[in-house]
């Protein structure tokens, strides 16, 4: 089951929200301001939620899950999201995640400013500031 944009909006209490910002680790300093999601990840290392929405259990892909809350919309049908400004799978800053077709990001992936998906550490951040 994927939620539609009303049960994620009424899923999204307070309390949720609260929640759901305990495993999210804003970068201050990095050029490129992350927002990196501690808490579980899938098989393809984006951050998930688990949660249940009309008594099932699903699991929510953070990133897709902020950028419907902050901007009200979600990919396009046939479009994935494309970590376009940090390519850090991690990252579930709604800013840094763009539409792209299946074969546009395969392509994207490996770009030369590539974090590859690492997590920052606390000593990479002092550097960057």
């Amino acid at each position: 089951m994927t939620p539609t944009h009303q049960q994620l909006w009424e899923w999204a209490t307070p309390k949720r929200m609260r929640h759901l910002w305990k495993h999210i680790e804003t970068v201050k300093g990095h050029r490129l301001g992350c927002w990196l999601w501690t808490g579980p990840d899938d098989d393809g290392g984006y951050g998930i939620l688990s949660t249940r929405i009309e008594g099932k259990r699903v699991n929510i892909v953070v990133h897709r899950l902020l950028m419907i809350l902050c901007y009200g919309a979600d990919f396009p049908k046939g479009m994935d999201g494309h970590h376009q400004v940090c390519d850090n799978k991690a990252c579930c800053h709604p800013m840094h995640v763009m539409a792209a077709t299946p074969l546009e990001h395969r392509g994207k992936r490996r770009s030369p400013r590539s974090v590859q998906g690492r997590i920052i550490s606390a000593a990479d951040r002092q550097t960057q500031q």
